[in-house]
């Protein structure tokens, strides 16, 4: 009789803390109180491990638990498919939704043709008129000087008094992209600024050797050319 009742307090207490480690994952899966009510954006890196995503995530507010993510994605065996990207998380989003979100890789596609001799200001315009990202955005990540660094634009010597600026106005290949809406500013920059330098290596593979300065002198006169000369060749 004894044994029966200590076996029974036994079940007993481990059906409550399964019930209570139950509910404390539950809340942890809960959709981020911390997610601006407009959403949020989150970039992917290529190779990033499943452990550097989910703390990234939960730093930023976006889930509630890195662990939460970590464990849910051993269990449904997806920690080699999650996507690189710029992904989306709305409000009501939940941990569940984000892993979804992350392994499907689907981000909503905005066709958005930029055509070619446009100036920096139109292109802003035109992406914030298809609904990826405001203008103002735009204009401030094509002057950004970690994407200048980046791509190796020198920056631009201005008159005695002002501060040293520059701009990638020139860097942004004329092309069709497809971005999904509400994407960065600074992630449209670069994709464009990265399809310049890829096209640059097919035409021109010399164009590795040359000087930062020499190519931004090329742009500027090609640049130049394009707008005053509206001939074909």
């Amino acid at each position: 009789m004894k044994l029966a009742r200590a076996l029974t307090a036994v079940v007993l207490v481990a059906l409550a803390a399964l019930g209570a480690a139950g509910a404390y994952l539950y809340l942890l899966g809960l959709p981020s109180p911390a997610i601006p009510a407009e959403g949020a954006s989150f970039k992917v890196l290529k190779g990033e491990s499943v452990a550097s995503i989910a703390s990234r995530l939960q730093e930023e507010g976006l889930v509630r638990s890195a662990l939460f993510l970590r464990l849910y994605s051993r269990v449904a065996g997806t920690e080699g498919s999650f996507k690189s990207g710029y992904f989306r998380i709305l409000p009501g989003d939940s941990a569940l939704d984000v892993h979804r979100l992350l392994v499907s890789g689907y981000q909503e596609q905005v066709k958005v043709t930029i055509p070619e001799g446009w100036t920096l200001k139109e292109i802003a315009r035109h992406l914030e008129a298809k609904g990826v990202a405001p203008a103002r955005e735009v204009i401030e990540a094509a002057t950004s000087g970690a994407l200048l660094e980046q791509f190796g634009i020198p920056l631009a010597v201005m008159r005695r008094g002002e501060s040293p600026s520059g701009s990638l106005e020139g860097y942004l290949f004329p092309d069709t992209y497809f971005f999904p809406k509400g994407y960065p500013a600074y992630g449209v920059i670069e994709a464009m600024a990265g399809n310049f330098f890829e096209k640059l290596r097919e035409i021109a593979p010399e164009a590795g050797q040359w000087e930062a300065r020499r190519l931004h002198e090329r742009v500027i006169v090609a640049s130049i050319v394009e707008r005053e000369y509206r001939r074909e060749e």
